[in-house]
């Protein structure tokens, strides 16, 4: 398999030091974390965190295009030992002052984008390609890859047409040199609907397509990389946006000051004006967007209050309970919970 150069470094920067390593413990994988995440700060500012697996998964994939070249195997590696010896279950003996992590790392807010969930023949391949073509981290679990701070989580169905033309358009990556993930993709026989261009007053972007029938938007945005935007199509975008406010709780906002949006925390969420009927995103390949919540019954509590109503009951799908709500637009919507 082709080996895809991957970067990792959390961007807080001090001094290193023989005392900054020691306070790492002992144990493998320790040199390759100490070989990676010292090239622009000390292990000091980040050894008394303790997270899951799932936001440690989240902190290394976030930094995966800022600093210090790596395999796909070292970012597992990586990812094991933060998790054994930096994991919730492993109490922190942080050192006297303030821990420097800069903004670049997870931050959780009561409601966040977190997925979106995308329908395949065949999850195993998909992951594969999303990793190996794209550039994600494979996530805690085998169906998830992970671009930013958020998730693409997979699943399978025989046959699912491609979301152009339904409720949820297409998904959008940032690259931090689209040129250059440009001519991979060429080299890798990705599909090009749309070569480079760049309008005025946003950044570069073109259109690729997987090999199930996603679209999916490749940008240059340095603000923001990894998963970058959901693209959704409705007859009442206002509407669409402002219920998603009112939900979540998300920030409105002009992506660019030009595209009219949600900045809903790890990723954008652009409303676009559709022309006739829209179809509704479920049985398309870009079927359901999720967002984050740290309890789901308080949250489900606090939704009520805002007169949001619920499509179903709480259902449980690989230890994580979430529940559908009920939206606009034909959108499937789900939220997640995250335990900390």
């Amino acid at each position: 398999m082709r080996r895809w150069l991957m970067t990792l470094a959390l961007t807080a920067c001090s001094g290193i030091g023989a005392g900054a390593q020691q306070e790492l413990p002992a144990g493998e994988g320790r040199e390759v974390v100490v070989g990676l995440c010292t090239q622009c700060h000390g292990l000091r500012e980040f050894a008394p965190l303790r997270h899951s697996r799932e936001d440690w998964q989240r902190i290394v994939a976030d930094m995966v295009s800022r600093g210090a070249a790596a395999s796909e195997s070292e970012i597992g590696i990586v990812v094991d030992y933060l998790e054994k010896y930096l994991g919730t279950a492993t109490p922190a003996g942080a050192p006297a002052g303030e821990v420097a992590i800069r903004a670049t790392s997870v931050v959780r807010e009561a409601y966040t984008f977190d997925r979106v969930q995308v329908m395949v023949p065949d999850v195993a391949q998909a992951v594969e390609w999303y990793v190996t073509r794209l550039g994600g981290v494979r996530g805690t679990l085998p169906d998830q890859v992970v671009f930013g701070k958020a998730l693409i989580v997979f699943r399978a169905r025989t046959s699912a047409p491609g979301g152009t033309g339904s409720s949820v358009d297409h998904i959008a990556i940032s690259f931090a040199d689209l040129s250059a993930a440009m001519k991979a993709f060429e080299g890798g026989g990705v599909k090009i609907l749309e070569g480079v261009r760049e309008p005025p007053g946003l950044f570069k972007l073109a259109f690729i397509e997987d090999p199930w029938g996603a679209k999916i938007e490749v940008v240059q945005d340095p603000e923001l990389l990894g998963f970058h935007h959901v693209h959704v199509r409705a007859a009442d975008p206002e509407a669409v946006l402002e219920w998603i406010v009112e939900t979540f709780g998300n920030t409105r906002a002009r992506l660019m000051e030009r595209l009219d949006g949600v900045h809903a925390g790890a990723a954008w969420v652009l409303v676009q004006r559709a022309e006739g009927d829209v179809p509704p995103g479920s049985g398309h390949s870009i079927e359901v967007l999720g967002w984050r919540v740290g309890d789901l019954d308080s949250a489900m509590a606090d939704l009520s209050t805002r007169g949001v109503g619920f499509a179903g009951e709480p259902h449980t799908v690989d230890g994580r309970r979430s529940v559908y709500l009920q939206t606009p637009a034909g959108m499937r919507i789900e939220i997640v919970e995250q335990r900390r």
